[in-house]
């Protein structure tokens, strides 16, 4: 079953289509490597897909649910984005942490906004973000501002801010060389299937990621290149 169909996705920005006909769908269990050069729509797309930006063409579908459909947005109302924006977590390019918060409230913060409309207690919603700071190794972190933390902690924190509301899909808008060698990213990506084991939540079934090509054959399953805001290739990669 597909978790995420695109179809002819497109954005404008003005006179500029930053987002041509992009369409590609992806099973439980894949991931995705975005690659391209610089201004090719790589975050753009991200974006779209969190919602974070709205597209002018196209659907968007998860879990044979259309989230968006840019024929009928207009009777979407605000409420629904944000429920929509629940099926996926987003890892900025510069993390994006609040620097008034410590590393426990950024992870916290948004189940602590939804707790008038959930009724999760600020105890259990705690408890639950100290779990993924101890996951992400960063229990002795917890108090700890952002410009207390180094780049690696920092990007930690917002792994675990993002995994915080168990979202189907895990977007990472960032180069591949953030987790560093080559011998880094698989036991980063054991981290993160340890912890949603551990803590026997939803598991996420996809990851997104864009990279650069020297890391692309790490990653499992699906590479596609746009170039230009247009999909140029869509092809299964080794793995290795």
């Amino acid at each position: 079953m597909s978790i995420l169909t695109v179809q002819h996705l497109e954005k404008h920005f003005e006179n500029t289509k930053v987002l041509n006909d992009i369409s590609f769908s992806l099973e439980e269990g894949q991931a995705l490597s975005i690659i391209g050069s610089s201004g090719s729509g790589k975050t753009t797309l991200l974006r779209c897909l969190n919602f974070l930006e709205t597209p002018d063409a196209g659907t968007i579908t998860v879990q044979d649910k259309v989230l968006f459909d840019a024929d009928h947005h207009a009777n979407c109302s605000e409420k629904e984005i944000r429920k929509n924006r629940l099926h996926f977590g987003m890892v900025f390019q510069s993390f994006n942490l609040f620097p008034q918060y410590t590393a426990l409230e950024n992870v916290t913060l948004a189940r602590e906004l939804m707790a008038k409309d959930s009724g999760e207690s600020k105890e259990a919603i705690r408890a639950a973000g100290m779990e993924l700071l101890d996951q992400m190794g960063l229990a002795d972190r917890a108090g700890h501002y952002p410009h207390q933390l180094s780049g690696g902690q920092q990007q930690r924190v917002a792994i675990a801010r993002a995994l915080a509301l168990h979202p189907d899909i895990l977007c990472f808008d960032t180069k591949g060389d953030i987790f560093g060698t080559h011998q880094s990213i698989i036991p980063f990506c054991q981290l993160i299937v340890k912890h949603l084991g551990k803590l026997h939540t939803q598991f996420i079934k996809l990851v997104l990621l864009w990279i650069d090509m020297d890391n692309l054959f790490i990653l499992r399953h699906i590479a596609v290149l746009i170039d230009k805001g247009k999909l140029k290739m869509n092809r299964t990669v080794k793995i290795i």
